[in-house]
């Protein structure tokens, strides 16, 4: 699954809208902070 990163959205409140963690997130997209940009895809739950 993808999510594009919508003004207003951080990593906390992607992720609980997925029913994830920040740090689930953040290990999926490679990304050592948890900076987002608006238009940025992150892949989430890569599992299912």
């Amino acid at each position: 699954m993808r999510h594009t990163v919508q003004k207003g959205e951080t990593l906390f409140s992607i992720s609980r809208h997925y029913g994830v963690t920040p740090a689930q997130v953040q290990e999926w997209n490679n990304k050592p902070t948890g900076a987002v940009k608006i238009g940025e895809v992150l892949v989430l739950n890569p599992a299912k």
